[in-house]
């Protein structure tokens, strides 16, 4: 059942594999409007050099190039409906039949590929072009593609053939060693393409068809005297133009060479003769070249007394001189460039010294000791000693440059390298052999404690002395420790571990350590005495005004001896008269007051260390609260205050009003709301320049108002009602007052007749709301009569008694006075 499953999920898988896939790396004919294989995005590319009209016949070279940076491989496949293709470059092939191009391997990015025009009446010839971006992942995801169509029509015109100019031979003056080349510009009207260019050769006016259509000759084919020259037949591929020929060139003559020359012998001694021997040269054949001249030197300097000598006679070679030439050649027309010799020395029938032994001094060295090389030589010639030596230092078995005298300073050595010296000796004449010594290994160099100090002679029980100490190593990559050992009266201890006591001597003893070897030992020591006490004071630094000043503070005495405080207590920087109190009671404080403890403990023996702390009184910030009257009219005046506000270690001073964007100043204010909603926001300050505020909503209702306001003429007296619910009304006519009524009438005796406007507002707790309906009444003459009576005759007497009054004091005026 498993084995039929198996056979059953191996199938389906199988069907998912598409029944064909094509690998292209090798190209793809006959693709060039695209296929489905690459789909990932567009290709950038560039494709030159199609014509926009061809010439029947011609060639052309098709350039193909993919640009898109994000690829790094590519491929292409064109196609050619008329015309054959040719010549594929690099990467490139073409199909049996020419009509289509593609690449060959996906190893490049630019392609060219010819194409020959068809004939005539052929028309216009179609190129399809795909290009491939490929990223080389061996399948055709993530790979893209870009791809054109060009035409280009048959050319109408007759071709017209091409020319040249500036046809030129060279070099100037050729010899028979030098290459003739030939130079010229090719143009064409209709810009054609050169294809099939004939260059001809001619030696001495015969042409050389061998060298047909070469643009340079060599050499090995021209000789001294022959005249040359080259003609030039220009072709687009049609046409041929007109032939030009080239200026004519004579092969001049080439100066003889030296191909090998040497002093002889080549070891020479003193008492032999110096000759020459040479190999010479000449391209030209059946030239016969031989020395022309010669210059001699030795030691560097010339000696023109043996100028065009080839023999230096042995009186004046002497041992030790070093000897060497220089020749030139001729040909009998031209002579060669000097030619240097390698110089020769002249040796000696002296017996060279021998050296004996070569050792290094000390035995033992290090970082820090200085080497010194030590020979002995011996030298078999009666009468000769050593004259000099020279000296070569082994580094790790490599010539140390830098030092070549007998003693090599410690500036130069490091631990762990290997040291050896070779030494030679001079007799004045001779130079013994080298002689090398045995290998010496730098070893390492003890660390030098140069100071170690404590920083006191006394140290109490808490140990708090500081050391000091400076070292060094004569080894730069050494890491130096230092080891301590204490003793305490003598006894050595493990520092960590030693217990101390008042009294006690302790000595300690140091080194440096640089993993390999100890340095010298420094000591240092004090002696144990009583520590001082110390306290230590916590906060809070900033309490407030209500409750007593009270420090924490926390002793501690090394020795563990009881401690006590002193206290004194400054006020803003004053002495005060509290004396010597570990607090300060409340009703002494006061917001903003800084008061200073300077605390000091005592252990019975030592004071300790005063310490200073700083106590600012906070001051706390006021309450804010505004208190309104019980109800609130929209345009009746009402009292907003902030005398409920409180401030606990102070008082209010000031306050600051904000309602409807307007400020206002102090603890209480009259406005009279314009709405039903006012938001009013109090700031409250108190006499240390704290401040909170509080803000309400306050709400106000719209006052009561005398509606349905009606006037009835009763007589001569006009009857007044109302409609409306206040505790007190205000009655007016004409403006003027007339007083104030708690019930909804009122009845008026006008005393001048006409029409009066009468109002009536309500009255809220002390002020009139004016505010309401306008009623008129006209009163007129005969209402006035018919109304008359006993009140009106006493009336109208009385006006007349006040008439006569005012004229008796008017006239008063005007009395003489007889006072």
């Amino acid at each position: 059942m498993r084995r039929a499953l198996l056979v059953v999920v191996i199938l389906l898988l199988m069907a998912t594999i598409p029944a064909s896939i094509e690998g292209k790396k090798t190209g793809k004919f006959g693709s060039g409007t695209g296929c489905s294989c690459h789909y990932a995005g567009g290709v950038q590319f560039t494709f030159t050099g199609v014509p926009n009209s061809y010439n029947p016949g011609a060639s052309y070279t098709l350039n193909i190039a993919m640009t898109s940076s994000s690829y790094n491989h590519g491929g292409f496949s064109l196609d050619a409906d008329i015309g054959v293709f040719s010549n594929p470059s690099t990467y490139a092939k073409v199909n049996s039949t020419g009509d289509s191009a593609t690449h060959s391997s996906n190893g490049g990015t630019s392609w060219t590929v010819d194409w020959t025009a068809p004939q005539s009446g052929s028309g216009t010839a179609t190129f399809d072009l795909m290009v491939i971006g490929a990223n080389n992942n061996n399948a055709n995801t993530g790979d893209g593609k870009g791809g054109t169509s060009v035409q280009s029509t048959e050319s109408t015109q007759a071709n017209q053939p091409p020319s040249v100019s500036s046809l030129n031979l060279g070099p100037v003056n050729p010899a028979t060693t030098d290459t003739l080349t030939l130079s010229y510009s090719y143009s064409d009207a209709e810009n054609d393409a050169e294809s099939g260019t004939q260059i001809r050769w001619y030696r001495d006016g015969t042409l050389i068809s061998s060298l047909n259509d070469q643009s340079s000759v060599g050499s090995a084919s021209t000789a001294k005297g022959q005249v040359w020259n080259a003609s030039v037949t220009p072709s687009d591929g049609v046409d041929f133009g007109i032939t030009v020929d080239s200026n004519t060139k004579t092969i001049l003559n080439s100066a003889p060479t030296f191909s090998s020359a040497s002093i002889y012998p080549t070891q020479p001694l003193e008492g032999d003769d110096l000759s020459l021997s040479v190999i010479i040269n000449d391209a030209d054949s059946g030239d016969s070249a031989a020395i022309s001249d010669t210059r001699w030197y030795v030691d560097g300097a010339r000696i023109s007394t043996f100028d065009g000598e080839l023999t230096v006679p042995n009186i004046a070679v002497r041992s030790g001189d070093v000897w060497h030439a220089e020749l030139m050649a001729s040909d009998g027309i031209d002579v060669s460039q000097w030619y240097s010799i390698q110089s020769v020395t002249i040796g000696s029938s002296n017996a060279a010294p021998v050296m004996s032994t070569v050792s290094i001094s000390p035995g033992t060295i290090n970082t820090s000791t200085a080497m010194v090389a030590i020979w002995t030589s011996s030298d078999v010639d009666a009468g000769d000693s050593e004259e000099s030596a020279e000296i070569i230092w082994l580094l790790n078995g490599t010539e140390y440059p830098t030092i070549t005298a007998a003693t090599l300073p410690t500036s130069h050595t490091a631990k762990s390298q290997l040291w050896a010296v070779k030494v030679r000796v001079h007799d004045g004449e001779a130079w013994s052999e080298w002689l090398t010594s045995a290998t010496t290994n730098i070893v390492n160099s003890p660390p030098v404690l140069e100071s170690f100090n404590i920083d006191t002679n006394q140290s109490t029980m808490a140990l708090d002395y500081n050391l000091d100490w400076q070292f060094s190593d004569a080894d730069p990559n050494d890491t130096l420790e230092l080891d301590l050992t204490t003793y305490v009266n003598n006894v050595s201890f493990n520092a960590a571990l030693a217990e101390y006591s008042i009294g006690d001597f302790v000595r300690i003893d140091a080194r440096a350590w640089d993993g390999l070897d100890y340095s010298n030992i420094i000591s240092a020591s004090f002696t144990v005495i009583s520590a001082q006490p110390a306290l230590l004071i916590s906060g809070p630094f900033n309490p407030d005004s209500l409750s007593n000043l009270t420090p924490t503070i926390i002793t501690y005495d090394i020795d563990d001896d009881d401690v006590s405080i002193t206290y004194v207590w400054l006020k803003n920087g004053f002495a005060t008269n509290l004396g010597n109190v570990a607090s300060i009671p409340a009703d002494r404080l006061a917001p903003n007051d800084v008061w200073t403890l300077l605390a000091t403990p005592n252990d019975g023996t030592f004071d300790g260390i005063t310490v200073s702390q700083v106590y600012v009184i906070a001051n706390i910030e006021p309450q804010a609260k505004i208190t309104t009257e019980e109800a609130a009219w929209i345009s009746v005046p009402t009292i907003l205050s902030a005398s409920t506000s409180i401030d606990v270690d102070g008082v209010i001073s000031d306050a600051l009003w904000v309602i409807d964007g307007q400020e206002y100043g102090g603890l209480e204010i009259t406005i009279a709301p314009t709405s039903t909603s006012t938001d009013v926001l109090l700031v409250v300050y108190d006499d240390n320049g704290a401040s909170s505020n509080t803000t309400i909503s306050l709400s106000a209702s719209s006052p009561p108002s005398a509606d349905d306001l009606r006037a009835e003429k009763t007589g001569n007296s006009i009857v007044i009602t109302w409609e409306g619910s206040a505790e007190n009304w205000a009655v007016y006519r004409d403006g003027i007052s007339l007083g104030q009524t708690s019930s909804n009438t009122w009845t008026d005796l006008p005393t001048i007749v006409g029409i009066h406007q009468y109002q009536v507002y309500p009255i809220v707790g002390e002020t009139v709301v004016a505010s309401g309906p306008i009623t008129t009444a006209e009163l007129t003459v005969d209402d006035m009569v018919e109304a008359a009576g006993p009140e009106a005759g006493f009336g109208t007497i009385f006006a007349l008694i006040m008439i006569l009054a005012g004229g008796a004091g008017i006239a008063s005026t005007f009395i003489p006075r007889r006072d």
